[in-house]
């Protein structure tokens, strides 16, 4: 999904004209999948603890860092996303406890496609819900009203952990 991923990041650096972005927004997203999938292996192996604190540094981590270097770029930003997110995936791979070998099996493979493909679906479809709204106002009406829907859309956040403990529980 990297290309797939690629191009949607071109897309958004070309949008806000600043193709200079690319290749930090690039290292972003394949950090933070990186954490992603580690995170998702420890919650398939029933060990959400393990899953949540290094999710915590890197989150909590993120919004540090920025508070105490104060960027004054987007590119610090980006960097600061990216080193948290593999600092966090790193020691979640860690917790994992396994080996390369024993994830290039076909066998596993393919039974792990077989059961995540649905999933897959759902989180594509998820992320063009999320996005596609504000990119649309962003377009069709201004920044002003992208501001206004997200000050609207903030407080349904919250409910977010509750949101993903449920749908946890259904997979």
């Amino acid at each position: 999904l990297l290309p797939v991923h690629a191009l949607v990041l071109l897309g958004t650096a070309l949008f806000v004209h600043r193709l200079s972005l690319l290749p930090l927004l690039i290292a972003a997203m394949f950090a933070w999948q990186i954490q992603e999938t580690a995170r998702r292996a420890l919650l398939a192996h029933k060990r959400p603890l393990a899953a949540f604190l290094p999710d915590a540094l890197s989150y909590i981590g993120q919004g540090l860092l920025i508070l105490w270097i104060r960027p004054k770029s987007l590119e610090t930003v980006f960097v600061v996303v990216a080193l948290t997110s593999l600092t966090a995936g790193a020691i979640q791979i860690l917790l994992l406890k396994t080996t390369f070998q024993s994830s290039l099996d076909r066998n596993h493979f393919n039974k792990s496609w077989k059961l995540g493909r649905f999933t897959l679906g759902g989180n594509i479809l998820s992320m063009i819900t999320l996005q596609l709204p504000s990119w649309a106002l962003e377009v069709f009406v201004g920044s002003n009203a992208v501001a206004g829907f997200q000050a609207l859309i903030n407080p349904i956040g919250v409910a977010n952990p509750i949101m993903y403990g449920v749908s946890n529980l259904l997979i």
